[in-house]
């Protein structure tokens, strides 16, 4: 990590599930971080790092605000958006112009000076592929759900910036990320483990078949400053990378390995799926980018499954 000494580094959304973990990792490389968030708190007490650097409480849909922060900064990483299906299905207008607006107003801020620009996009951009063979950073882009829409807008966007003004942008494609901080508590992790932790057995909505990747917040985290330093240093610009764990899992298989980490799940049935229709897509993602330049994930499902519930687990009881 001695790449990051003294790296002046903005990071957008620094309150949210990826982004307080993040700067504590940059905080402790010895980079010069500054958050910026609506939310000036949010999980960073938690994670025991909202004081030790500058915090602005901003909007990136104010296009002044945001070029202020951005000035005179190495490493701009763009996590800041509306980052939840229901939610953006329920407040379209709002999620466009957050999601595609905002970026549009980061990627502004960030012209000429920085070294690297990180935008968070999404795995829900591919939709359904092909599922015998991985999907590769080059698949269409097929999902149409608000949520997928705006964020295959920005995905463009910011790959735009770097071929058509030479910004050097990346784009970040990450499966689904959990960790004991996630804000989102009907996502099926954090959910479940608050369903066992009350003595009751997880509500899974959708049905058992759809699988997906899932990785411990940490092994994101680590990808996007990876990302960023080889974006820095290499000279390569405006491609986007596939961030995902090796398996797929389905839901029955993630309740499975939560009720052999957990012990209070030991006299639980096992739910029965609701089987809601809803937008979601198989995924089995190529991650054969990122690893040639050295990300791998640290933690296994099972090892991030106990972080997760032990850090749930420590919350409720002090909140009790």
């Amino acid at each position: 990590m001695t790449f990051w000494r003294a790296k002046r580094v903005l990071v957008t959304g620094c309150s949210g599930l990826i982004g307080a973990p993040m700067c504590k990792m940059l905080f402790e490389a010895g980079a010069d971080v500054t958050g910026y968030d609506l939310d000036t708190e949010g999980i960073l007490g938690d994670v025991g790092i909202h004081w030790q650097f500058p915090v602005i409480r901003g909007d990136i849909l104010n296009a002044d605000q945001i070029s202020a922060a951005a000035q005179h900064k190495d490493i701009v990483i763009h996590l800041a958006a509306i980052s939840h299906v229901e939610c953006a299905r329920a407040a379209k207008a709002q999620t466009f112009r957050t999601n595609v607006l905002g970026t549009l107003n980061v990627l502004e801020a960030c012209r000429p000076d920085v070294q690297a620009v990180v935008v968070a996009s999404s795995n829900h951009v591919y939709g359904q592929q092909r599922l015998d063979i991985r999907t590769l950073e080059s698949a269409q882009l097929r999902q149409v759900d608000t949520y997928s829409v705006s964020k295959i807008m920005l995905d463009y966007l910011a790959r735009a910036y770097s071929h058509n003004y030479g910004l050097p942008t990346a784009v970040m494609r990450n499966t689904n990320c959990y960790g004991p901080f996630d804000p989102h508590q009907d996502h099926i992790i954090p959910g479940s483990i608050l369903s066992i932790l009350a003595g009751r057995p997880p509500e899974i909505r959708s049905s058992w078949r759809i699988r997906k990747g899932y990785l411990y917040v940490d092994d994101v985290a680590r990808a996007y400053l990876k990302v960023a330093e080889h974006t820095a240093e290499s000279g390569q610009r405006g491609l986007a990378y596939n961030v995902a764990s090796k398996e797929t899992y389905s839901a029955l298989e993630l309740v499975k390995a939560l009720y052999c980490v957990m012990p209070e799940a030991v006299a639980l049935p096992m739910p029965v799926p609701a089987g809601q229709v809803n937008d979601q897509a198989d995924e089995w993602l190529d991650t054969t980018l990122i690893e040639s330049i050295g990300w791998t994930p640290q933690e296994t499902l099972e090892s991030g499954l106990l972080k997760t519930a032990d850090g749930i687990r420590a919350r409720s009881v002090v909140a009790a």
